[in-house]
């Protein structure tokens, strides 16, 4: 299973806007590491017995599904593959901060993470005004674009 370390910024008003981010974020993304887990042991239950038992354990990573527009009926096996890849903050290859108005996230995760779901999070719920992200595996296209005379 392929690993990229992925970087996402979200840019905030005041100082303080940023700081009271970074404490909610901490909290989905620790909630999102333990919602991971989860999932991958029950991803082949009934739907509707997973969603209420997912719901229930995890409110604030549902919350961040249905911001997102993901679907939390139906299908429970395939929906969240790639959703569910946060930055796990409480091991040693993630990292956050934030440096005046500007909060800043970096884990090691799946390849395929998608983290629309985190910057999309952020603006809703924490009043990021921008938000962006990245994965180390697409900057490496970056390269390709240096001239060497």
């Amino acid at each position: 299973m392929g690993m990229a370390t992925y970087y996402l910024k979200a840019a905030y008003e005041t100082e303080q806007g940023a700081a009271r981010a970074h404490e909610a974020f901490i909290e989905l993304c620790r909630q999102g590491t333990e919602a991971a887990s989860w999932w991958q042991d029950h991803r082949h239950e009934e739907p509707r017995t997973f969603w209420a038992a997912f719901t229930s354990r995890f409110p604030v990573v549902s919350e961040c599904l249905v911001i997102s527009g993901i679907q939390t009926e139906g299908d429970c096996n395939n929906t969240l593959a790639g959703k569910l890849n946060f930055p796990d903050i409480d091991g040693d290859e993630a990292t956050m901060s934030t440096n005046d108005t500007v909060l800043y996230a970096q884990g090691y995760v799946w390849h395929f993470a998608d983290w629309d779901i985190l910057t999309t999070w952020l603006k809703v719920k924490t009043g990021a005004v921008a938000a962006g992200w990245l994965s180390d595996e697409y900057a490496n296209d970056l390269y390709s674009q240096i001239s060497m005379d």
